[in-house]
């Protein structure tokens, strides 16, 4: 699922984030966090000349958003990348599923896709508004069904 612009940037991905360990609440957040503190270095230009820096300002609402809504929850911790359009893209890997939330930092939206990866066709695609509560729980409940934790 990661395009080439990701992949990029995937080894600044820290374990914890990369393999969906779960470790305690604590070290999930830092965890998230450090990953977003990485994200800021980002300048403009840092794909090829191309691609946007994103803001430190939108990746600390993002913080927020995933350390109140995500962060203690039992689910896989999604891989953190920058994206060109100067968004983020948090992507999980599940057995047979790969998911994904293309979030927004100035809108504060997502866009949400999940793909069946046997045969490569998508079955779920929503927009999220990310400053609402029960969009962040249609997605982790999303991930748990999809998890096989619902």
């Amino acid at each position: 699922m990661k395009s080439k612009d990701l992949e990029s940037t995937a080894t600044l991905v820290p374990s914890a984030l990369s393999t969906g360990r779960q470790d305690s609440i604590g070290s999930r957040r830092l965890a998230v966090l450090d990953r977003l503190e990485q994200l800021k270095e980002v300048k403009d230009g840092w794909y090829e000349g191309e691609g946007i820096a994103l803001a430190p300002e939108g990746l600390d609402w993002l913080g927020h958003q995933m350390d109140g809504h995500y962060v203690e929850t039992v689910l896989p911790l999604p891989g953190l990348y920058p994206n060109v359009q100067g968004g983020v893209t948090a992507e999980w890997s599940l057995p047979q599923i790969e998911c994904g939330l293309e979030v927004d930092l100035k809108a504060h939206t997502g866009s949400w896709f999940d793909v069946d990866i046997e045969t490569e066709v998508g079955i779920e695609e929503r927009v999220l508004d990310l400053d609402s509560e029960s969009d962040w729980c249609w997605m982790t409940d999303r991930l748990a069904f999809l998890a096989g934790k619902a």
